[in-house]
């Protein structure tokens, strides 16, 4: 009874060997499905990852190129700038200069119209006479008696303060004879600058 009880039939050991088996590849299924479940994941995660990265690449191509756009933009744009305050510059130096071009004509016109008045004060006699007197200076008339003989002494009227002209005898009739002879010397004398007592 005890030897019966101990010992186990064949079938009950195949059937627990069988089932031992069958576990064992139950395990190993599992585990190849768990393995494999990871590799699945490992590639999900590392796909995730390289398309992250993918991701992030092409944002900063993206920041890069609006950046460079940005910059181009921002110098073409003080290209721009420059190239007009250079047109104005210019053109403001011409209107510089053609403002001063304008104000010395001007000037210039201002002072030949000055000159032009200056020579229109004079008269056209005077000026002539003025030049031929500076071409030529007049000589110096000599007076002698004889040109005192018909002189008419200068006498002012004291009450209009006229002259009157008065011949030279008239002038000297009112004196003696022989103070007549004597101012007719005298003034003879002087005119041609001898003195009587020299």
């Amino acid at each position: 009874m005890l030897e019966w009880q101990t010992s186990e039939p064949k079938e009950e050991r195949k059937r627990r060997q069988k089932e031992e088996a069958d576990e064992k590849k139950r395990k190993r299924k599992k585990k190849k499905r768990e393995e494999e479940e990871q590799k699945r994941k490992e590639a999900e995660k590392k796909r995730k990852e390289e398309e992250e990265e993918e991701k992030k690449k092409k944002k900063r191509e993206e920041v890069e190129e609006a950046k460079k756009k940005r910059k181009e933009e921002e110098q073409k744009r003080k290209m721009e700038e420059e190239e007009k305050r250079r047109k104005e510059e210019v053109e403001k130096r011409k209107e510089e200069d053609e403002q001063k071009r304008k104000m010395e004509e001007e000037e210039k016109k201002r002072k030949e119209a000055e000159k032009r008045k200056r020579c229109q004060i004079f008269p056209s006699s005077l000026s002539r006479q003025v030049s031929l007197g500076m071409k030529k200076r007049r000589q110096p008339e000599i007076y002698t008696p004889k040109n005192y003989r018909y002189y008419k002494a200068l006498k002012v009227n004291v009450s209009t303060f006229e002259p009157i002209f008065v011949g030279s005898q008239e002038s000297t009739d009112t004196l003696p004879t022989s103070k007549k002879e004597g101012k007719r010397d005298y003034v003879a004398r002087e005119v041609i600058g001898v003195d009587k007592k020299s």
